[in-house]
């Protein structure tokens, strides 16, 4: 395992790719060149065609808009009818304007935008009214903030995206299985909830106990393949555990058509769970530090939060049970399919962006 590289292994190889800080010199020192690393046309092929069979896959993959058409002979009269529409459309301008004349990775808040707002047009603008223009009429998304640690700028984290998608295009070549990996919480309580009540009444709803479920997922573009539900913290007993019980459920035998990815956790890389990863032969590729969109898990996470935000559980066994039923949901449908396709297709408009870059010189 000592002479495998992103760029030399093969099909029966087994090896454990960590893409953090400590082990990424010795991952690169037998590399010499670097841009041998890079994806080349044929591995964008190989992209191309486990994008174009997900989409056969799916029934209507094509994402319709549901969005009113109005004529254009017929625009400028509903505008003048619909006076409110129109003064948002002048809003949705000057916000849009707004946010394009910002440089590239400014911190762009609505407490900004409302004060270069009130710049250009000597009107007060409420921040609710921002956001709600932003998300729904605009159509950008809020990004996650990335702290600026030492930790990112003293390698390159292009280098490190390249090897992470040449190993996933090397496995999806050789045929491979991919396995996604992560871990999350449910809580019971919901710190944004709100209560209607008439004055002198007491609430409907109290929360009497307070608690998370914790739980360790693991998923392919075909099924959800083990998961388990802990009422602790996850730690390296637990996941060890949960390792052992993957092994068993896909056999011995077969877990080396697999590649296992998962983030860089210290639960998931603890020596006990080296071992364990060596002793079976497994395909362990960890993910670029700070780049959880690499792990298409998290998509399926944030699924199932969206079913279990804003509802009312009396107890953590009715929550327990209410994320199970999501999964098995998940099963039933095309969703798996649809977060495969949407991982693929980000790793592609990645190796697109950046494919010019000569690696041999950051």
């Amino acid at each position: 395992m000592e002479n495998i590289t992103p760029v030399n292994f093969q099909r029966n190889s087994w090896f454990i790719f960590e893409l953090r800080e400590k082990s990424y010199p010795e991952l690169i020192k037998n590399i010499n060149d670097l841009n041998s690393i890079k994806p080349n046309d044929s591995d964008l092929e190989i992209l191309n065609n486990f994008i174009q069979n997900k989409k056969s896959e799916i029934k209507n993959s094509e994402n319709f808009k549901d969005e009113i058409d109005i004529k254009s002979n017929f625009k400028s009269a509903f505008l003048n009818f619909k006076p409110g529409i129109k003064k948002m459309n002048e809003k949705m301008i000057i916000i849009n304007n707004i946010i394009i004349t910002c440089k590239k990775r400014e911190n762009i808040t609505l407490k900004k935008i409302c004060k270069e707002y009130e710049k250009i047009t000597g009107i007060s603008i409420a921040k609710s009214s921002v956001h709600n223009i932003i998300k729904n009429k605009l159509n950008f998304r809020f990004l996650k903030t990335v702290p600026k640690t030492n930790k990112i700028n003293s390698t390159s984290s292009k280098i490190r995206f390249f090897l992470f998608i040449k190993v996933v295009i090397k496995c999806l070549f050789f045929g491979l299985k991919i396995i996604y990996i992560d871990e999350s919480n449910f809580q019971l309580e919901n710190n944004h909830l709100r209560i209607w009540r008439k004055n002198n009444e007491f609430p409907l709803f109290n929360v009497k106990s307070f608690g998370r479920r914790n739980i360790i997922l693991a998923v392919s573009d075909e099924k959800i393949i083990l998961y388990t539900i802990n009422k602790g913290t996850n730690n390296n007993e637990t996941f060890l555990c949960f390792m052992k019980n993957l092994v068993e459920y896909i056999g011995e035998d077969n877990i080396s058509d697999y590649l296992i990815i998962m983030d860089n956790c210290t639960i998931h890389l603890h020596p006990k769970l080296k071992d364990f990863y060596k002793e079976k032969k497994m395909k362990i590729l960890t993910i670029v530090p700070y780049a959880s969109q690499l792990n298409g898990v998290e998509l399926v996470f944030g699924l199932i939060k969206q079913k279990v935000y804003k509802k009312i559980f009396s107890s953590l066994n009715k929550l327990e049970t209410f994320v199970k039923k999501q999964l098995s949901d998940l099963n039933e449908n095309e969703v798996l399919n649809r977060v495969f396709l949407k991982t693929f297709i980000y790793y592609k408009n990645y190796i697109l962006n950046n494919i010019n870059h000569n690696l041999n010189d950051i």
